[in-house]
């Protein structure tokens, strides 16, 4: 560590002398056998991370970026990602990310306003209108949400998302509400809130979070969906079985509303609604 400290000093008379980045790690490497990257001198020089661990980013010890926070925000962005969400990563660029294509404006901003906080940025990712696809898209940047998305998705590894799930009940409540969002809605006609999804083990453990929270609800088996795909104008039924969650009775869809909810407007609307015919019809 002195070692570096002590370059870290050369490195700053040598800049105050005048020297350009290409002569600084000529020298440095003439002289400690070391060849110090571009971008490293320019946090040095630009005091950001230092060897003296007083930079005036992040502290040495949590200096990677984007490092996931515990919070309710955390638990939104793993919901909707679980939900409607996939991963992607730029072999060029060499870049993790997460991406969210929905049709509802507000679920993809609140997409972007709780990734950015869950990642500790200052300013919340941009939501993009995809006028082709009619489609609002949200990415973020992170390898820690795109290995936790892989050991769900892929490898159906609940136990990888607990810590941030379950760190504090708001944390719960909001997973569940990003989820949801993603994968469920209200249904009038039927008096239920119903969420839907694929991965029985991923709707288990909504299941038993609902139930820490005082919410009943029952997985039924919904079968092999088909869905209308417009480029080949056919049908196409999916290959994997659809599960459902339903939430049915009155005093679990009243407490569902009143400490979950959702976001996204339309369905907000639709459990008002609801809420309106349980109220209206007591049998």
């Amino acid at each position: 560590m002195k070692k570096y400290e002590e370059i870290y000093d050369e490195v700053l008379r040598l800049r105050k002398e005048g020297a350009s980045y290409y002569e600084i790690r000529n020298i440095l490497q003439q002289q400690y056998s070391l060849d110090v990257p571009k971008s490293t001198l320019s946090y040095w020089l630009r005091h950001i991370h230092t060897p003296k661990n007083d930079g005036k980013g992040r502290p040495k010890s949590d200096q990677r970026l984007n490092k996931l926070r515990n919070c309710p925000e955390t638990g939104y962005t793993l919901g909707a990602l679980l939900g409607d969400g996939y991963k992607h990563y730029e072999v060029k660029a060499k870049k993790y990310m997460v991406l969210l294509p929905v049709k509802d404006k507000e679920f993809a901003e609140e997409f972007a306003r709780s990734a950015a906080v869950a990642l500790g940025r200052s300013k919340p990712y941009r939501a993009y209108y995809i006028r082709s696809e009619e489609t609002w898209l949200a990415r973020a940047y992170s390898r820690e949400l795109y290995l936790l998305s892989m050991r769900v998705k892929d490898h159906n590894d609940i136990s990888a998302i607990i810590p941030y799930v379950e760190h504090c009940q708001e944390c719960v409540k909001s997973f569940i509400r990003g989820f949801a969002d993603a994968e469920g809605g209200p249904i009038v006609s039927t008096k239920r809130i119903k969420i839907s999804n694929t991965n029985l083990q991923l709707l288990r453990y909504i299941k038993h979070l609902l139930q820490q929270l005082g919410i009943y609800s029952r997985i039924y088996y919904g079968g092999f969906k088909s869905h209308y795909y417009e480029p080949e104008n056919r049908y196409i039924t999916s290959k994997k079985a659809l599960y459902e969650l339903h939430i049915c009775r009155k005093e679990a869809i009243r407490r569902y509303a009143a400490i979950i909810g959702f976001t996204v407007d339309k369905k907000r609307i639709r459990l008002q609604q609801l809420l309106q015919a349980i109220t209206n019809n007591p049998t």
